[in-house]
């Protein structure tokens, strides 16, 4: 077994068990590095307002953060390094690219927590701030009405 392959983890979402495997180093930096391409933007945004007001500048950021080019990176990647649980048959079935088009036909949410799973198992030490999650829910937690001024916030 691989040093890569004793890092696999699993995770039930929405009924499936999923099992990703860390990317290898080379393919593992040009996906971090899309990741901060990402996320930064948004994290910006998130900070620049509270509130609705703050949900509402990360949506507004978005569709310029994210692009369908990255959606294609992100899916082909970590789904080279993923498979899912066929619970008709048993068997672990690989999450390439054409298993995603039945897979995930209809079931956007669960793509997006499949996704956020594979950022976890790859990056969670580089943010480090998330006991080993990847927590989007709580980044957007701290935008509720009535909590502490973010940082660009006056006080």
């Amino acid at each position: 077994m691989s040093a890569l392959e004793d890092k696999k983890q699993t995770r039930d979402i929405d009924g499936t068990t999923y099992e990703v495997t860390p990317l290898p180093f080379g393919i593992g930096r040009k996906a971090l590095k899309r990741t901060v391409d990402v996320l930064a933007p948004l994290v910006a945004a998130a900070f620049e307002g509270e509130g609705k007001a703050g949900i509402g500048k990360v949506f507004d950021a978005l569709p310029d953060a994210l692009s369908d080019a990255d959606l294609d990176f992100f899916s082909e990647t970590f789904g080279n390094a993923s498979r899912y649980l066929d619970t008709q048959t048993g068997n672990m079935v690989p999450l390439v690219k054409a298993n995603q088009e039945l897979h995930f036909a209809g079931e956007y949410l669960r793509f997006f927590k499949w996704l956020t799973f594979s950022l976890e198992v790859n990056f969670a030490g580089f943010f480090a701030g998330t006991a080993g999650k990847l927590d989007l829910a709580a980044l957007m937690a701290k935008l509720k009405p009535g909590q502490e001024k973010s940082p660009a916030s006056p006080a």
